[in-house]
């Protein structure tokens, strides 16, 4: 999926040009489609919650993506309790998303917050 976002007049005239015309692509041409104009919600690049951004996160540390524990993503070996003191080349454990707890990053696309990013009240 690309997405193009771009600004057009109150008559929407640009739009109206650009639905169903084709965009050629190496492994084919595809159909142009609007998307509805949805308020996105947030996910903070520092504690990773959604609902804010990092300017107005108030947590007191940075969360990291892999375990959610308080600590940066890039110092996961060396602060993580699952890590700290292993001398395994990598971590070994699957991940642990902050927010819904299940078995991916903070920043998979495939979690539930992701997925209902768009939806206010969820």
């Amino acid at each position: 999926t690309l997405v193009v976002e771009f600004s057009d007049t109150s008559s929407r005239a640009r739009l109206r040009a650009l639905l169903g015309t084709r965009v050629t692509f190496r492994n084919g041409a595809r159909p142009t489609q609007a998307m509805e104009d949805r308020p996105r919600v947030p996910q903070c690049s520092s504690c990773l919650r959604w609902g804010h951004p990092q300017a107005l996160c108030r947590a007191h540390s940075a969360a990291c993506e892999l375990c959610g524990e308080p600590h940066d993503v890039r110092h996961h070996r060396t602060l993580a309790s699952c890590c700290r003191g292993s001398d395994a080349p990598s971590c070994g454990h699957p991940p642990r998303c902050i927010n819904c707890g299940q078995a991916h990053r903070a920043t998979a696309r495939e979690c539930p917050y992701y997925l209902h990013r768009h939806d206010m009240s969820w």
